[in-house]
């Protein structure tokens, strides 16, 4: 039933057919309306905890193909997506299709839940880190510092929301760890193997050479480090030392910056790397601190 109910959801709120990556498309306002109102249920039926794997996994395909969303729900960037933290949310439509939007801490919830399946994670947060690497590769070559650095903190929040979640499975003693770190691991690089899943959509440019190179190197080092903080005991002491996903927004920077010609450790390059590492601390404690309000 729940296998059947998880492909079902799958086609319907992609309007492809299940068990694939979908790449981000032009989804319909029915599309984004049936996700949105999953969303919702699965967190008033206090049911987005423990989701089973026939279910979390094609959630997390689904949610591939709807991370420009989800990365401005978590940015709080938009007046669209910077809604309450327990808001239904809406759902509208322009020239790109149909958009989805809920409130930052049900969208936590949920994607916590799929987190249990540390595969299914996996792609979630390697669709993240692929598309914060477009939303830097679009900036235009002549962009003043102010709008660089906005979407350095934009992109730097959003994925300190999703290691938000992934730090919340390392404290919990339930998990082996190291497997699920492993598991963890495979899924991004499983998603890293499809040859990034982002079609150019909206004002994003296709990825070039040099830059798919970057995130290759970008995703192999942080790996290492996330599988390495795996094997730290979580204990409230240090809590505040993983750092495995601060390296991501510092690794994610450097990569731009050199892209365009600045050198990866120049004061200018330094002061947006900072400026990232700021908001993804926000981004990920805001995060853990709601998954953890009730533990």
């Amino acid at each position: 039933m729940r296998k059947g109910f998880g492909a079902a959801l799958e086609a319907a709120t992609t309007g492809e057919a299940p068990g694939a990556y979908h790449a981000v498309g032009q989804h319909s306002e029915p599309q984004a309306r049936i996700l949105q109102d999953t969303i919702n249920t699965l967190y008033s039926d206090k049911a987005a905890d423990h989701l089973p794997k026939n279910l979390s996994t094609p959630l997390a395909h689904v949610l591939t193909s709807y991370t420009p969303d989800t990365h401005e729900i978590y940015a709080a960037s938009d007046s669209k997506y910077d809604i309450d933290w327990d808001s239904t949310g809406e759902v509208w439509s322009d020239k790109d299709g149909a958009h989805m939007a809920v409130g930052h801490q049900r969208l936590a919830a949920v994607m916590r839940g799929i987190a249990d399946d540390g595969g299914a994670f996996g792609h979630l947060y390697g669709a993240e880190q692929q598309y914060s690497h477009h939303v830097l590769a679009d900036i235009p070559q002549d962009a003043g510092d102010k709008t660089i650095q906005n979407r350095v903190v934009e992109s730097s929040r959003a994925m300190g929301a999703y290691d938000g979640i992934r730090s919340d499975v390392i404290f919990d003693e339930r998990f082996n760890k190291t497997q699920w770190a492993a598991d963890f691991n495979h899924g991004i690089s499983t998603g890293f193997s499809t040859a990034l899943m982002f079609n150019p959509v909206a004002d994003l440019a296709p990825v070039g050479d040099l830059t798919s190179k970057a995130i290759d190197v970008w995703a192999y080092e942080s790996n290492k480090e996330h599988t390495a903080e795996a094997n730290v005991e979580a204990t409230e002491k240090n809590a505040k030392t993983y750092d495995a996903g601060l390296h991501d927004v510092d690794h994610m920077v450097r990569a731009w910056a050199d892209s365009r010609g600045h050198g990866i450790d120049s004061d200018w390059t330094k002061s947006f790397v900072h400026a990232g590492q700021d908001q993804y601390d926000l981004g990920r404690n805001r995060t853990l601190d709601t998954l953890r309000a009730d533990r």
